[in-house]
């Protein structure tokens, strides 16, 4: 076309071509620059009409043979912008055929995307003789349910649903507090669990649930963990469940803030993020690389505590250790070092000199009142569980009584390292955890607690005391400065001051 010839028989050239390839993207190109600078330039408004309306047959003929063809669509596209009265309502039936054929084609929703925005900005025209539809977000709506309604696994149609829903908020000035608003959403909600709970494995529901959440609060986070839950259940090995529940589970965390009444949730929350992500990397090895990254680079939980452990060769270190092992051995649950917790909630970012140098304050002004104290002796009390309150660091353990020294050691390190907290609301449990976790259907801390007795793991002496594994308690000559970063396999010593 070096010389412009657009002349009918080059028009008629590229129809044959077309036929042929109908992907040839340049063809089309070449076709509208023959229409628009050769046979439409000064012709009537009747010759275009009938002209661009044979164009939307070639079209319709390309359509049938391949209608996930980028050229053809685009080209209908600029038929219809140039054609002097186009059939507006005859295309929004022409796409929701194509819809009924495949009501997943995102070449098909991109075209009716396009026509609804396109009639929705027409002017006024008296020249149009061809009845113009009125579509509206809610019909709009309407059309995306139908399509949902008999196939949840259409990703197109929720996709277009999350921009129809954007654009209600804005037209009916919605906030994200109004009744109204929260109302539509709960329709949502239902929606979109008929589609999970129908086929928990299809991605096109979850993502939608995703985006329906956003950031969220703390009760439909709740809500929706709860009933993610209640599915994994039937589908244990569910990829999207586990998926959803890191997702949601993390995003609870952050709303819960560094508060310390928060801890233990937030804590066990992470814990069990961690536990699905692991799970996750055997149910979806393919994409195993994913999980392991979210393990590693977004840490369970992080801060540091303070611990008084047994030395590591002693006989009470040695029986604990033991036990601890079995027992996340036989319930596959996180191993540790045995310890009494002194003092939790000191963020990770804190600077280790100065907290060991507020630790070794701390122990100056607690000699004081124990001056003949080079190492402290811990006792045992009954075992006990805190399964039912949901404290993963508290399913099963081992009280420790708390003595005056015990208690005196807390005060001086919580008025150290953490000034800002009333001492008037310390509400410290001293105890040595022997498991970590949370109860199951395969297993319970009563349960576990039962067999420890009977095969004498646990018992108590003629003298009253409370034995474990053979020891009474523990004695420590330290305080341990440990980083709590991540799982409890990878917690570490960061430092020590000796007592």
């Amino acid at each position: 076309m070096a010389a412009k010839n657009y002349t009918p028989a080059s028009l008629q050239l590229t129809t044959r071509v077309l036929g042929l390839n109908p992907e040839f993207q340049t063809g089309w190109g070449m076709r509208r620059r023959i229409l628009l600078d050769g046979l439409l330039a000064g012709a009537d408004t009747a010759t275009k009409q009938r002209v661009l309306e044979d164009d939307l047959q070639l079209t319709n003929a390309s359509l049938k043979h391949n209608p996930k063809n980028y050229s053809v669509w685009e080209h209908r596209k600029w038929v219809l912008e140039t054609m002097p009265d186009a059939d507006w309502g005859m295309e929004i039936k022409m796409v929701e055929l194509y819809l009924e054929k495949d009501g997943r084609n995102f070449h098909s929703w991109d075209y009716r995307r396009y026509l609804i925005s396109s009639i929705l900005s027409l002017p006024p025209s008296a020249s149009r003789t061809k009845p113009l539809p009125q579509p509206t977000t809610e019909s709009e709506l309407a059309f995306t349910t139908r399509k949902i309604s008999s196939n949840f696994s259409n990703f197109s149609a929720w996709h277009y649903r999350t921009k129809l829903l954007a654009k209600l908020w804005s037209e009916k000035g919605w906030g994200v507090e109004d009744t109204e608003r929260l109302e539509r959403v709960d329709q949502e909600f239902e929606l979109v669990k008929q589609a999970i709970w129908s086929d928990p494995n299809d991605q096109s529901a979850w993502l939608y649930h995703r985006w329906l959440v956003g950031d969220g609060t703390v009760p439909i986070i709740r809500r929706e963990i709860a009933g993610i839950e209640e599915l994994l259940e039937e589908e244990p090995d569910s990829r999207w469940c586990l998926d959803s529940l890191v997702h949601y589970k993390r995003l609870l965390v952050k709303f819960l803030g560094a508060d310390e009444t928060t801890r233990e949730e937030r804590e066990r929350l992470n814990l069990e993020c961690a536990e699905m992500l692991r799970k996750l990397q055997e149910v979806d090895s393919l994409r195993r690389a994913r999980y392991v990254d979210l393990d590693t680079s977004s840490p369970s939980f992080t801060g540091i505590a303070l611990w008084l452990s047994p030395p590591p060769s002693s006989p009470a270190s040695t029986s604990l250790t033991s036990l601890i092992a079995s027992l996340a051995t036989s319930h596959s649950t996180p191993a540790f070092d045995p310890h009494v917790t002194l003092l939790t909630g000191i963020p990770s970012t804190a600077s280790i000199p100065a907290v060991l140098s507020s630790l070794s304050s701390a122990l100056s002004a607690w000699r004081c009142t124990a001056p003949s104290a080079p190492r402290l002796s811990l006792s045992f009390a009954p075992l006990g569980s805190k399964a039912a309150q949901n404290h993963y660091f508290q399913y099963l353990f081992a009280q420790v009584d708390l003595s005056p020294a015990l208690l005196a050691l807390r005060q001086a390190v919580r008025a150290a390292l953490l000034p800002e907290l009333d001492p008037a609301t310390d509400d410290y449990f001293p105890h040595v955890s022997l498991m970590y976790g949370v109860d199951t259907e395969e297993r319970s801390a009563a349960g576990i607690l039962g067999t420890l007795q009977e095969e004498g793991d646990v018992r108590q002496g003629e003298d009253g005391a409370w034995v474990v594994r053979g020891v009474t308690g523990i004695e420590v000559h330290e305080v341990q400065v440990v980083m709590c970063e991540g799982r409890p396999e990878v917690w570490k010593v960061v430092g020590s001051m000796p007592l």
